[in-house]
């Protein structure tokens, strides 16, 4: 799956084409990056702010994907959590795959509680399935057990893991097989080690990870099995 954040219905539109005509199934749009750079000039959670074009865009990759295979994830809103809400009857109306609920507003960043109330509210009247997001819910969010989104705090704690190696080695191999050249698939581990590089063990590492010019350097700097 491939995501999009952007404000251009017709720049969706083109990107979406591009990508289903090489392969691609399904694709997302993401409501809910909550930096003041990008919701400031109305993308991310920034669309939450304009219905209009949000609701184009949605139009957009429902038609350009179909049925079931364009998704939106989104924050609970900008300033309150309950301005999604107040968008279910719009978002109601489109065939999505799945709507990811950040239970956050774009104000709070990663830092507060998440608002579970407010995520099961927006459930309750929801007619595409759910999927929260944030810290992870203790409870079901419409009496069922919902699928879950995971975020940055599960991939740091990766970088802890006694087999993180072993982890890395086998995302390696994944990722080789599924990007095209090595430039992409560098660029992913790198993006992939840069959430640990506060972690003590990788901390070290991170400088000569960061300037690693290919595959085989990475993993030399990596301490990685070819």
């Amino acid at each position: 799956m491939s995501q999009f954040i952007g404000k251009d219905p017709a720049a969706l539109r083109h990107c979406l084409e591009k990508i289903k005509s090489a392969g691609y199934a399904t694709a997302d749009l993401n409501c809910g990056c909550p930096y003041p750079m990008v919701r400031n000039k109305g993308r991310g959670s920034g669309l939450l702010r304009t219905p209009d074009i949000l609701e184009k865009m949605i139009a957009v990759g429902c038609e350009v994907m179909g049925e079931g295979r364009f998704s939106v994830k989104a924050r609970l809103g900008v300033d309150r959590n309950d301005e999604l809400l107040a968008l279910m009857p719009m978002i109601n109306a489109y065939p999505l795959r799945f709507l990811t609920v950040h239970a956050r507003n774009a104000r709070q960043m990663y830092d507060g509680a998440c608002d579970w109330t407010a995520c099961k509210a927006v459930a309750a009247v929801a007619k595409v399935p759910i999927v929260p997001n944030g810290d992870l819910p203790l409870a079901p969010v419409a009496g069922r057990e919902p699928p879950i989104m995971v975020g940055r705090a599960f991939i740091r704690a990766l970088g802890m893991r006694d087999d993180v190696r072993d982890l890395l080695s086998d995302y390696l191999a994944a990722s080789s097989a599924e990007l095209s050249g090595p430039s992409g698939v560098l660029g992913r581990m790198k993006e992939l080690v840069s959430y640990w590089k506060d972690i003590p063990r990788w901390r070290r590492l991170w400088p000569v990870v960061k300037i690693a010019r290919t595959l085989d350097e990475f993993r030399l700097a990596c301490g990685l099995n070819r």
